[in-house]
């Protein structure tokens, strides 16, 4: 499973700190960085916190997420697993 984070709200310096912070320094989370939003918009995202679970091919999303808890965590290993 590849994990990417996505950001668009600020501009590239502060996108920079984040990933310079404990949660993504250990590079096993790839970020993007989009200042017009246009990656929120091809996968319809309106609001922020949103995690998509894509397919494969990363046009499809086959989940969506707004909240992070082990309900959700272990739906998405199931989701994964299943797709395996």
């Amino acid at each position: 499973m590849q994990v990417i984070g996505l950001g668009a709200q600020n501009d590239l310096t502060a996108a920079q700190d984040f990933v310079a912070t404990d949660l993504l320094s250990d590079g096993n989370v790839s970020f993007v960085w989009d200042p017009d939003f246009t990656t929120w918009d091809d996968y319809g995202v309106r609001i922020n916190s949103t995690m998509l679970l894509l397919d494969d091919d990363y046009l499809t999303a086959i989940a969506e997420y707004r909240v992070f808890d082990d309900k959700v965590q272990d739906e998405i290993v199931a989701l994964v697993a299943a797709s395996s």
